[in-house]
């Protein structure tokens, strides 16, 4: 699944070198849209809450499933 997102991954390896069956990945959270394509990918930096329920609240407008007066606040 990690490589369908694009996501780099790495075996993690203990003090003689050899895989410990874990992964390390950077974290990163995807918005995947009704048709299962993704809108937008934020890592770390940019995992800030009001700019994620922004960007949710301008999919369901772009949608159709919600109009800008549903909501309290700016959707910019």
């Amino acid at each position: 699944m990690l490589e369908g997102l694009g996501q780099d991954q790495s075996e993690v390896l203990d003090e003689g070198g050899k895989t410990t069956g874990l992964l390390s990945h950077v974290l990163k959270v995807f918005l995947i849209d009704r048709r299962g394509s993704i809108r937008e990918i934020y890592s770390t930096s940019f995992l800030v809450p009001q700019v994620v329920l922004n960007d949710i609240r301008k999919l369901l407008i772009e949608q159709g499933i919600a109009s800008a007066s549903s909501f309290r606040g700016d959707v910019r």
